[in-house]
């Protein structure tokens, strides 16, 4: 047996069996060079002997070990690659902000540009990402993500949007224990109510993302088209998720007209609802700093973080924390835009507690989802 020390971890990782020693290195191994290694050497350990795939092992495990202090030694010879876990860290890992597509959307979205502007706008590039539930798993075993919350697009045509909803059910039912569908409409679209109906009757988990993409904003109309959305929701206590953004600063594809004022308006017309605002909410929890009225407004808020790389500083995990509580924070990437160890980074830059990392990461979000 070889014991491998790694740099800044309070516990060596002891009794690896390699069959290469090269491959350890001693304390100064470059441990991602050491763990592409080691996954190459023992590819397709864990298959006949019922575990998993040693390179989505230890991908897995990588994006685990960075929030952890150890973890438990692993003999190849003695028992499958599918017994290796982590003693300490973040029990379970909750994406509540990603996006699939199905096949023929994937691969043929010029035909969709032309009456669906809001669609033409986030992706007429090429490099806009576009991908299939199974590149979502492959993307979730790579990050030791353990669930993750997909929805569409809210398409003006009712067709488009119930081919997509369709695929996100189909999803969630084969996945059950990996994703979380919600239902994604377009508000102002004919048969919207009537469309998140079927989806929430079907078992999807919410709805979202519901976005204005259009001129003005989340307008007082804007808001009442909500409302039939809204209560089927508040009935059965389902999240609702809302894309908002920041009103100032530079400009970019799907940023909207939205103010922080309209947000509050909205915020403020549905109190019995579990809300989600997308991208940190445009930074309305600022406002938790007033002694009237806004913190008991948005008692019924959360924010995820989906798209924070692009836009904030990493110090935006802490005083959110702050303004908007530990409690209030859910991991979201907007995936396929970021990936998720993008996130992990930040917030091990941000120098956030364990604590926190854990409600921000999964605690919240299951709570919320009752997983």
């Amino acid at each position: 047996m070889t014991g491998l020390k790694i740099p800044g971890f309070a516990d060596d990782f002891p009794d690896f069996e390699v069959k290469k020693a090269r491959l350890v290195g001693g304390h100064h191994c470059d441990f991602n060079a050491y763990l592409g290694a080691l996954a190459e050497e023992f590819q397709g350990v864990g298959h006949e002997q019922g575990g998993i795939d040693a390179a989505v092992l230890f991908g897995r495990l990588y994006y685990h070990c960075r929030f952890v202090e150890y973890i438990v030694s692993w003999n190849p010879q003695s028992r499958p690659a599918a017994k290796i876990h982590c003693c300490k860290g973040t029990e379970m890992i909750i994406d509540v902000h990603t996006h699939l597509f199905p096949g023929v959307i994937r691969n043929n979205r010029d035909n969709y540009f032309l009456d669906e502007p809001a669609f033409a706008l986030l992706y007429h590039s090429p490099k806009a990402r576009m991908i299939g539930a199974e590149d979502m798993l492959r993307s979730m075993d790579e990050h030791g993500v353990d669930i993750s919350v997909v929805f569409g697009f809210p398409w003006f045509n009712p067709k488009t949007c119930r081919h997509h909803n369709d695929y996100i059910i189909e999803s969630a039912r084969q996945w059950p224990d990996r994703l979380r569908g919600f239902c994604c409409v377009n508000p102002y679209a004919e048969g919207a109510e009537k469309e998140v109906e079927r989806c929430l009757a079907a078992g999807l988990s919410g709805v979202g993302e519901l976005a204005f993409y259009q001129a003005g904003g989340i307008t007082d109309d804007a808001i009442a088209r909500l409302a039939p959305i809204m209560e089927q929701c508040r009935q059965k206590n389902l999240p609702v998720l809302i894309h908002t953004n920041e009103p100032v600063g530079h400009q970019y594809p799907g940023k909207s007209d939205n103010t922080l004022v309209q947000i509050y308006a909205l915020v403020k017309a549905y109190p019995e609802n579990i809300i989600i605002l997308g991208h940190w909410g445009g930074g309305i929890f600022f406002y938790n700093l007033l002694k009237k009225e806004v913190s008991d407004v948005l008692a019924n808020v959360y924010f995820d973080t989906a798209a924070s790389p692009f836009l904030y500083d990493t110090r935006i995990y802490g005083q959110a924390a702050e303004l908007a509580g530990a409690d209030r924070i859910l991991f979201g990437t907007d995936y396929p835009l970021i990936p998720p160890d993008r996130y992990f980074r930040e917030m091990e830059a941000a120098g956030i507690s364990a604590r926190l990392r854990d409600q921000i990461l999964g605690e919240n979000a299951a709570r919320i989802l009752s997983v």
